[in-house]
């Protein structure tokens, strides 16, 4: 710790859980070297990062925790992991609010899940979506929607059952709404 900087520095893979007495809310760290500022409030992660919330596993080489934003910029190599599914990309940003995770931010996003046993078929449904950029909204840590800037053409999973129709040069957004396990797509 060096106090005058008020600037602390731990290694030999440390662990920081943020709100631990909030259990459902909390938020597990682990990675190779962790450093925080008092002044700034920020703190960086470094080496094999791993951080749990709930359900919810994230995994990159480097971490930026921004206490006074509520956000965390994961980067290198950064994926997460949540049941059977899977988002990867160039950058993951999460963004909390009253310790709970209200959007994902994704740059050159990939994305793979499995939706629940269709009642009609009885089987899981792979989906792959793919795009510039991906905002994922959710509600009670839940998605709520998804926004996703791509450059045509682009691959629409056959569960949406949607027909889209891209102009060759202009890229697009699509934004994917969800009522409980139906998805309402619209396009800007």
């Amino acid at each position: 710790y060096r106090e005058e900087e008020e600037f602390l520095i731990v290694n030999q893979s440390p662990t920081l859980i943020l709100r631990p007495e909030k259990k459902d809310s909390s938020v597990t760290v682990t990675s190779e070297l962790m450093e925080y500022s008092r002044k700034t409030q920020i703190g960086q992660a470094l080496g094999k990062v791993h951080i749990v919330k709930g359900d919810l596993q994230a995994f990159c080489e480097k971490a930026l925790l921004y206490n006074q934003e509520n956000k965390i910029i994961l980067s290198d190599k950064p994926k997460a992991i949540q049941k059977e599914s899977q988002i990867s990309g160039s950058q993951i940003i999460l963004f909390l609010k009253d310790d709970k995770l209200e959007q994902i931010q994704v740059d050159e996003a990939q994305v793979f899940y499995k939706n629940p046993n269709d009642s009609l078929k009885n089987i899981k449904e792979e989906n792959f979506l793919s795009g510039k950029k991906m905002l994922l909204a959710l509600e009670e840590e839940k998605i709520k929607e998804i926004k996703l800037l791509v450059m045509p053409p682009v691959y629409i999973p056959p569960l949406l059952k949607i027909l889209y129709h891209f102009q060759k040069i202009r890229p697009r957004v699509i934004l994917f709404r969800f009522f409980s396990s139906r998805v309402k797509p619209n396009k800007f």
